[in-house]
């Protein structure tokens, strides 16, 4: 279980990485990711296929997302522009954007399983490095 988080960790990250990169469309971006993860875990046919259905479908998580985002922004703003806000609005909304991602997390993890499961041991250990070099560049800090 450990590796498939850290597996979904990667692809997520990679994803969030992706948008700093020059690229402009979330489908570009994507490739662009797509294509880095083959490159580090030397991927065979069969994987990069596995790899690209974890694309598409994050693609569609994504742009699921991205509206929800939006709608999630206004009703901050909303509740930010109140003389007073309570506990339970602030909860309210704290728990309906997790209810979102619980809802898409499950959409993906068929995906991710089956790509993992296609791994061997040293492209696994690969993937453990890659995650980590993220991991610390992303906090600006070495993890012991």
């Amino acid at each position: 279980m450990n590796k498939v988080i850290g597996l979904t960790a990667l692809i997520i990250a990679a994803l969030g990485l992706s948008v700093s990169c020059k690229n402009k469309t979330p489908e570009q971006r994507a490739q662009f990711v797509m294509r880095k993860i083959e490159r580090k875990l030397d991927l065979n046919e069969k994987q990069k296929e596995k790899l690209e259905k974890v694309k598409d479908r994050m693609l569609v998580i994504y742009k699921q997302k991205k509206s929800n985002k939006e709608d999630f922004h206004k009703d901050v703003k909303k509740l930010l522009i109140q003389d007073k806000m309570s506990e339970v609005e602030v909860k309210s909304l704290l728990d309906r954007k997790r209810n979102h991602i619980d809802t898409l997390l499950p959409e993906v993890l068929p995906e991710i399983i089956d790509f993992h499961a296609s791994l061997d041991l040293e492209q696994k250990e690969k993937l453990v490095k890659f995650i980590d070099k993220l991991s610390k560049r992303r906090r600006g800090k070495t993890h012991q």
